[in-house]
């Protein structure tokens, strides 16, 4: 009797405990979807600046160009 009741109360624990890890999973996964979000707007913003760097460069190479 004492060993049947050991086992439940190691099931459970093991139950708390997959339950435990199932919702750190999920919030781990909501942290990945935002990471990648974030990366995709940084690498948005870095072809913006390559951009806008090269336009700055040719004016520059013009404008030295005419003095």
């Amino acid at each position: 009797m004492e060993y049947k009741f050991y086992i439940q109360s190691k099931y459970g624990e093991i139950d708390n405990v997959l339950d435990e890890m199932i919702e750190k999973m999920e919030s781990m996964k909501l942290t990945n979807d935002e990471l990648n979000k974030a990366l995709t707007n940084l690498t948005k913003e870095k072809e913006q600046l390559s951009q806008e760097t090269g336009v700055l460069l040719l004016l520059r190479f013009l404008l030295y160009d005419f003095y």
